[in-house]
């Protein structure tokens, strides 16, 4: 009887102590139809994981959970459902407290958040004052979304779609104006307020801000505010990503001598890039959320082990010291694997790295060739052998009969990875381009009709016909991820030296420029 009672005791202080640990958040939104999908997630560094989803009934929804460390925490709810902008509300919860989220449309950023937790009240202040523009910035996010999907859809024409692009931006500009309004008015509370956690989050959004938009008028503000940080506040990690936009690096660029710092393996021994001179260097850096990132893995695997003679891949985490050591123990990356726990504003920002995945590659003698960003299958290995197996790519002019054949024409610039041109006949009665596209299996390519060849005189030369494809149509890339074709064009002139291909005169059109003809 006695040991029954002691086990009623010990599991009635279980529940408690779980209900104490145990966080809430109720909502309660006006209108909102039964089966909308309200979303919760958990930031992570640079990554969003969602940790929970509830379903609307009787226009409620509710989440309960615990706090990574047993403190307080900012969340972020949301919903993919449609007529909700592409945004989130931030909703601070704590151990043993409810969160209450209230109100009447689908204006997420609008809703209004109550707890007994100071960040929470912090936060209100700034929603508070800036309600009115983050009521018509969302309702300009929803006109946005619906612009890019009538972009995307309906195969639109050119005109058409130069129409979409024009209204975009005049409603981007209608947002920059709404967002310079509410960052006068955050930085007012800032200056009248003591530093905290949301202080410090809404000085880090403010410099973020005042780094990608351009005109932004308060940046004198926001370096008086920075200056308020103590030398601790400053070597925090929001610290450091505010100093970043604040103090930008030096960054280094194509030709430059390669960027360095201290890098730690998953055992937490110490690196440098300078470690691997003597060989190519693939540096990829990339976050665990990246899905680019992680479609890219395979590739950098068969690099690593078919290339190994000539080239170190080397990957760079932008995650923070958790979040990459739980997606290493999970994916296959035998090469190296490294990270500075400096996220983006590490030796991400000293290379410029403002979208991921970015790679780069650097000469044995450890100066930077190439640097780019985005991930296409096969991608990696096409740039690769440009550099490192330059002497399979040598441009060469001979004559076959009355032909001139210019097998890997060296390029002034191009704005395309997608297609490369290997030849070009000059046969007298016309000029014949060997050209190969790549893309991920399944996605498509499409060459327009109104493609030409522009000499150095600007005289154009219209495509005449095509062998593999059909111009203005779209072609599915195989499962080997390129394809080979052939465009036609009238002769050009005797002693042409350089020839510009050029798709059109939209911004995605493909332009090589400053092909060469001859070896002089």
């Amino acid at each position: 009887m006695v040991k029954a009672l002691l086990a009623g005791i010990s599991l009635i202080f279980v529940i408690s102590a779980q209900a104490q640990n145990e966080f809430t958040i109720k909502g309660k939104i006006s209108g909102l139809e039964d089966s909308t999908q309200i979303v919760l997630y958990r930031s992570d560094g640079q990554v969003m994981s969602q940790i929970a989803q509830d379903t609307v009934i009787n226009e409620c929804f509710t989440f309960k959970g615990e706090t990574v460390d047993n403190a307080p925490e900012a969340l972020m709810v949301s919903s993919h459902d449609k007529g909700f902008p592409n945004t989130w509300l931030d909703v601070w919860v704590a151990p043993g407290k409810k969160t209450t989220v209230t109100g009447n449309n689908k204006l997420i950023r609008t809703w209004n958040v109550s707890a007994d937790i100071q960040e929470q009240q912090d936060l209100n202040r700034y929603a508070d004052a800036c309600r009115e523009e983050c009521s018509k910035e969302q309702k300009i996010y929803i006109q946005l979304m619906d612009l890019f999907s009538k972009g995307r859809t309906g195969n639109p024409s050119e005109e058409e779609k130069n129409a979409i692009r024009n209204e975009m931006k005049e409603l981007q500009k209608k947002t920059d104006s709404l967002r310079l309004i509410s960052s006068q008015k955050e930085i007012e509370i800032m200056q009248q307020t003591p530093k905290g956690t949301v202080w410090m989050d809404k000085l880090l959004g403010q410099c973020k801000q005042s780094k990608y938009m351009e005109n932004y008028p308060y940046k004198e503000d926001l370096i008086a505010l920075y200056n308020k940080l103590s030398d601790n506040e400053k070597n925090s990690q929001a610290g450091k990503e505010i100093t970043v936009c604040l103090y930008p690096p030096v960054t280094v660029k194509e030709g430059d001598e390669m960027a360095d710092t201290d890098l730690y393996d998953l055992q937490g021994n110490i690196h440098h890039l300078a470690d691997y001179k003597g060989k190519y260097l693939l540096v990829d850096f990339w976050s665990r959320g990246c899905g680019p990132c992680m479609m890219a893995l395979p590739e950098m695997k068969e690099i690593s082990e078919t290339w190994k003679d000539k080239v170190t891949v080397i990957s760079l985490s932008t995650d923070t010291e958790k979040g990459w050591k739980e997606i290493s123990k999970t994916k296959d990356m035998s090469w190296v694997n490294l990270n500075d726990f400096g996220g983006m504003s590490g030796l991400a920002a000293k290379y410029n790295v403002r979208g991921i995945p970015h790679y780069v590659i650097i000469s044995p003698e450890g100066i930077i060739l190439h640097s780019w960003s985005g991930y296409g299958k096969g991608l990696l290995k096409r740039k690769l052998n440009k550099w490192v197996n330059k002497s399979d790519r040598v441009m060469s002019v001979k004559k076959e009969g009355n032909t001139t054949i210019v097998d890997f024409p060296i390029e002034k610039s191009s704005n395309t990875e997608t297609v490369e041109i290997n030849r070009i006949e000059l046969t007298g009665s016309e000029t014949i381009f060997h050209m190969k596209a790549f893309n991920s299996p399944g996605y498509w390519v499409s060459i327009g009709k109104d493609t030409f060849l522009k000499t150095e005189d600007g005289t154009h030369y219209p495509l005449t016909s095509a062998d593999g494809i059909t111009p203005d149509e779209r072609f599915t890339m195989p499962e080997s991820g390129e394809y080979s074709f052939k465009l036609h064009f009238p002769a050009l002139p005797a002693g042409t030296k350089t020839v510009d291909f050029i798709e059109g005169d939209c911004d995605s059109c493909f332009k090589i420029v400053g092909l060469s003809l001859t070896q002089e």
